[in-house]
């Protein structure tokens, strides 16, 4: 499909789900009157007929009342989350149109993850506003969101790119199951503290010192039996009435010892409990959905002996009563059958038996949701190609290479291509015509190539290659750094890098190289860097306005020169935006000046 072909394809699924959303709405508002009017009644009767002295009315109203009452809390609660369901899906068809239209600003976009000393990160958009993150990204929860972030930053191996293309493959085409996902994942959206899960699973990572006093155990029975005994021989007749408060004031008594202890797990377990119940299906989800990729049948297996859906399942039952400490109902029913000591040793027994898994379980559906944010990306840019990784040592190979955050009818695309190590390509242009967007374009397409995403390129063959890149460097004042010194500061960086043993060549991507200090000083440094760079595992591209330095090309075998140009014609300068073979020979400075308003002295 083209662009406007998805976004109809995405418009017409949202239409489908608008009556959807009509239909749950009104269903949740009947159910939700019909609960409330049913209570209401059921107060008034009874009321009415203990009132009367009617014991058998009384009883026809109040027995099946929990029952009753129960099935309408839980029939409006489905219907409620069905109806939050429609409006996630639409939601998320809205971005995606969003994504392909590159509006990207109310889209999350990674800045946690930003680090400025990095190879590459700060250079190529990866994070931050108008995004490659914003653009791939589909999850909403803390873990898939760490695992793309951590994709983004350190290239994969061979073998690992290719898992990730087959697993991305595989579900690329099931966009209704991805989108039940999607849906499902967006429940309680915004709500997850990434902090707060750590220590959460810190704590159910230490078992060893987590137990439950064998008295604890029995205590419950003990409680609900001498209760039900009290309340018997009071009906009977055979002890006073006051006897069965005094029961329900042995079983106060009896809670009082774990109230500390059970009131610490409340506040420690509250972050995870918010999010189990969307947890616990989407782990359901990724265990029932058949599949042959290697990758995604790996992470299943951590969702398998002991199945984490049911573990979580149990878990979000136990944490609901543990959470439900704040309601009346549960005070009015905790002094009979001591709920607390029920939680309490649920717990201790879920802890001891899978605590140090639940980390590993969240950790691989984070990673699944890694490459279903890659599936979703390949789905929108049918157009879009995977990577062939090479065996040779140091290749690059493109054919009609794009920057995918550019639009695509305004995006020009180029073929490059270049072997090494010790390769040069000295890029040289009039301003603007394109030097530092292409250059931006390999960064960015190396590093979709390197995770196991799809390339915005017709075809790119490269070598496993580390990517590092100076273009944006910024004075510091907190530091006392020049933009000059903090670019030596960049090449320093680089320099170091190719004397240290690499575990794969480096790919350099140098944007107006020594900007900030004069010409001559400029080339002598410039040729000395390019001539140390040649010598080293490493080959790349040097961006420049500086045409001396083209005359490399004749005394250097492994140096070659590319250029984009402009054309003026009367007051309009022209770009083409195409790479062109041989040193630039068109400049524009002068013209631009003097289209905003500056006198040029002829």
């Amino acid at each position: 499909m083209s662009i406007a072909q998805k976004i109809d394809f995405y418009k017409g699924k949202i239409e489908s789900f608008r009556s959807d959303v009509e239909k749950y709405r009104k269903q949740t508002n009947q159910f939700g009157t019909i609960r409330v009017l049913y209570f209401l009644a059921s107060i008034i009767l009874a009321v009415y007929f203990i009132n009367e002295r009617d014991g058998a009315s009384t009883a026809i109203v109040l027995l099946p009342f929990p029952l009753i009452f129960g099935w309408l809390v839980n029939k409006h609660k489905s219907k409620k989350r069905s109806l939050e369901l429609c409006r996630n899906r639409i939601n998320f068809l809205k971005e995606e149109i969003d994504r392909l239209n590159l509006k990207l600003d109310a889209l999350p976009d990674g800045e946690q993850f930003n680090e400025h000393l990095h190879e590459y990160i700060a250079d190529m958009d990866v994070f931050g506003r108008h995004s490659l993150f914003s653009l791939l990204n589909r999850s909403v929860l803390s873990f898939g969101q760490n695992a793309l972030a951590n994709w983004f930053k350190k290239p994969a191996s061979k073998s690992e790119i290719i898992q990730r293309q087959e697993a991305v493959a595989e579900i690329k085409d099931d966009f209704d199951w991805r989108l039940e996902w999607w849906a499902e994942s967006r429940i309680k959206e915004g709500k997850e503290d990434e902090y707060e899960l750590k220590a959460v699973f810190k704590y159910f990572s230490h078992t060893e010192t987590e137990s439950v006093k064998p008295a604890f155990r029995i205590l419950p029975y003990i409680a609900i039996t001498q209760l039900l005994v009290l309340i018997i021989l009071a009906i009977t007749g055979i002890i006073a009435g006051s006897f069965v408060g005094l029961g329900f004031l042995i079983n106060i008594l009896v809670l009082a010892p774990v109230q500390k202890n059970i009131m610490r797990l409340q506040s420690e377990t509250k972050p995870i409990a918010e999010h189990l119940e969307q947890h616990k299906n989407l782990f359901k989800m990724a265990e029932e959905k058949q599949v042959s990729s290697a990758l995604l049948q790996e992470f299943q297996q951590y969702f398998q002996n002991p199945k984490a859906s049911t573990k979580i399942k149990r878990l979000s039952k136990i944490f609901n009563w543990l959470h439900a400490r704040n309601g009346m109902m549960y005070w009015i029913i905790n002094p009979f059958v001591l709920i607390d000591y029920w939680v309490l040793n649920s717990l201790m027994k879920w802890k001891n038996n899978y605590g140090k898994s639940i980390e590993n379980w969240f950790d691989a559906i984070g990673k699944w949701e890694a490459i279903m944010s890659m599936a979703e990306f390949s789905f929108a840019h049918e157009q879009y190609k995977n990577a062939e990784i090479l065996d040779a040592k140091c290749d690059l190979i493109a054919k009609d290479l794009g920057h995918p955050l550019l639009k695509h009818d305004e995006r020009v695309c180029n073929d490059f291509e270049m072997t090494g190590p010790g390769a040069v390509t000295l890029i040289t242009g009039a301003n603007m015509s394109g030097k530092s967007t292409f250059e931006r374009s390999l960064g960015v397409n190396m590093i979709l190539a390197q995770m196991g995403a799809v390339c915005c390129a017709e075809s790119i063959a490269l070598s496993p290659l580390q990517l590092f890149t100076s273009m944006r460097t910024q004075d510091n004042l907190e530091e006392n750094t020049s933009s000059f010194y903090a670019e030596l500061k960049r090449l320093k960086q680089l320099v170091d890098m190719t004397k240290r043993p690499q575990e794969r060549p480096i790919f350099y991507l140098l944007d107006e190289i020594l900007k900030g200090t004069n010409s001559e000083d400029r080339n002598i440094g410039a040729e000395s860097l390019i001539r140390q760079l040649m010598k080293t595992n490493s080959m790349g591209l040097i961006s420049t306005h500086d045409l001396s330095l083209a005359k490399l090309e004749n005394e250097l075998n492994n140096f070659q020169n590319y250029s984009f140009n402009s054309d003026v014609s009367g007051e309009e300068i022209l770009f083409d935006y195409k790479l062109h073979n041989g040193p630039c020979h068109t400049f524009n400075a002068v013209p631009l000046m003097r289209k905003m308003g500056i006198d040029i002295i002829e």
